[in-house]
């Protein structure tokens, strides 16, 4: 027999509504992240199929079991007295996310990330608390992916991409966390700036790859050559920049006078005889210039090297004064470009 659609006559029979203990109980079931109970004692009470997913025990195994089992043990102690606190303090919900990183043990011993919210509820004369746990280790995993790909870009982004020393925008950044340091009344710093004499040639002569190739080995020397503290730039074609923090002219230049004469021999095995090194050295005393100032000064004491005749090194000081070298007669070129008034 076919059943005849409903007329406007026909009474029409709302759905029965289940019963709200019986519907919670479906959804708690159903429900994809886990759920944990426990009593004051920190017992496990109630272990939804979510948790049982997430943890790999089953509810049979855990029920009455203290919830130090899904904790790492590292952390219980901690765990069982946050979670005591949480109880005493009365009805509470909220988010277990301020900790830098919360970890599940499962059955196995495999740990993972959790997201967990936690509330506290009484019931029939004691109070429970109530854990929401949530797998949360693909959002980690991209976090973590993405964090490594922000850094390099901010590495590439400060990295001489032919030679891999840090680049003049780097530089300039080092610069001014020294200068700061100076204004706080730390020690002095000393900027080295460096240019290979007659290398201009080397690239007319064999090549731009060539020329690139001993650019390479130069930046490895002198990355193998200064101290780990020290920061070592490409400021850009053949010219490079050293940062020494906290550190004595007298004491870098000694070291840049070595390093002109070992570069000296290496030029000449790599087939490059005719260049030599010029370089400025300069201590920063001023508490008021900037990076720029910095490294002009230093720069102005290179082509001073540069004019005397190349293949040496001018110091020098930049103070409130301007820039004097070490025989105390100020470079007037320069004034404009260093004196901070």
């Amino acid at each position: 027999m076919t059943e005849r659609p409903p007329t406007d006559s026909t009474p029409i029979t709302a759905p029965e509504v289940p019963h709200p203990e019986h519907l919670f109980s479906s959804v708690v079931a159903a429900i994809g992240d886990g759920i944990v109970v426990i009593d004051a004692a920190g017992r496990i009470v109630a272990f939804n199929p979510g948790a049982e997913r997430l943890f790999g025990y089953t509810a049979d195994e855990l029920l009455g079991e203290p919830l130090e089992r899904l904790v790492p043990a590292e952390h219980s102690e901690a765990h069982n007295a946050a979670m005591a606190g949480f109880l005493l303090a009365g009805p509470n919900t909220r988010s277990m996310a301020e900790r830098e990183l919360i970890e599940g043990v499962r059955q196995d011993g495999s740990r993972f990330p959790a997201a967990i919210t936690i509330a506290s509820i009484y019931q029939e004369g004691q109070w429970y608390g109530v854990a929401l746990v949530r797998d949360i280790s693909d959002y980690v995993e991209r976090n973590n992916d993405l964090l490594a790909r922000l850094e390099q870009q901010q590495r590439l982004a400060q990295t001489d991409a032919l030679t891999g020393l840090w680049n003049r925008r780097a530089l300039h950044a080092a610069i001014e966390r020294e200068l700061a340091r100076v204004e706080r009344g730390h020690d002095p710093f000393t900027l080295v700036y460096m240019d290979l004499d007659h290398f201009k040639p080397v690239n007319d002569t064999w090549g731009h790859a060539f020329g690139d190739e001993i650019l390479i080995r130069t930046a490895q020397r002198f990355g193998a050559f200064f101290r780990a503290m020290d920061f070592v730039a490409r400021v850009g074609g053949d010219e490079f920049a050293v940062l020494a923090p906290a550190s004595a002219a007298t004491y870098i230049a000694r070291r840049v006078e070595t390093l002109r004469h070992q570069l000296r021999t290496e030029f000449h095995r790599w087939g490059v005889a005719g260049v030599t090194l010029s370089a400025g050295v300069l201590t920063c005393r001023m508490a008021c210039t900037d990076a720029e100032r910095c490294v002009r000064a230093a720069d102005a004491l290179m082509y001073r090297a540069k004019h005397g005749g190349r293949d040496s090194i001018t110091s020098g000081v930049l103070d409130t004064g301007g820039l004097v070298t070490p025989c105390g007669r100020p470079l007037p070129e320069f004034a404009t470009a260093v004196y901070c008034g």
